[in-house]
This record gives structure tokens, C-alpha cells and sequence, in this order.
């Protein structure tokens, strides 16, 4: 396999990478605002959880979901589209 065939597979494979994990996100995150109520009384039923520790745990895993779509996903196809 030619090295440029090779580059233009990952430059296409993470850009839909990084399409479908931002679409993911932006769910996640619109879902977290609209039905913050009904998670919190959902895990906070199952597990026991304050509602405060529900809404810090939500807001870390969305924290955390970012940066790493942004480190592991967008950041390498941009290297890979600035790439001769």
C-alpha cells in the first residue's frame, strides 16, 4: 500500500471519527441540560447518589469526554490534513 493512500484512509477515517464523537457529545451534553431532573432521580435512586455528587459526576464526564475527542480524535486529523 502507497503511503499516500495510506494517509488519505486515516485523514478520512478520523475526520468520521471525529463527526460521529462530536455528534455524540453535543447529545449527550444537550441531553444532560434538558433532563438533568429525571438523571438525578434515576441514579440517585439506583445508587444512592446526593444530587449534587450526580450533577458534579455529569459535569466531569463531559469535562473529561472533551478533551479526550479533542486530544485523541480532532487534534490528529488536523496534523494529519497539515501533512504534505
Amino acid at each position: 500500500m502507497d503511503i499516500e493512500v495510506l494517509l488519505s484512509h486515516l485523514k478520512w477515517l478520523f475526520m468520521r471519527m471525529t463527526i460521529i464523537n462530536l455528534a455524540i457529545f453535543i447529545l449527550a451534553a444537550v441531553l444532560s441540560m434538558t433532563m438533568k431532573n429525571f438523571i438525578v432521580r434515576i441514579h440517585g435512586s439506583m445508587f444512592g447518589l446526593s444530587p449534587e455528587f450526580i450533577k458534579g459526576a455529569l459535569y466531569g464526564f463531559l469535562g473529561v469526554y472533551k478533551i479526550v475527542l479533542i486530544v485523541f480524535i480532532f487534534v490528529p486529523w488536523i496534523a494529519l490534513l497539515l501533512m504534505p
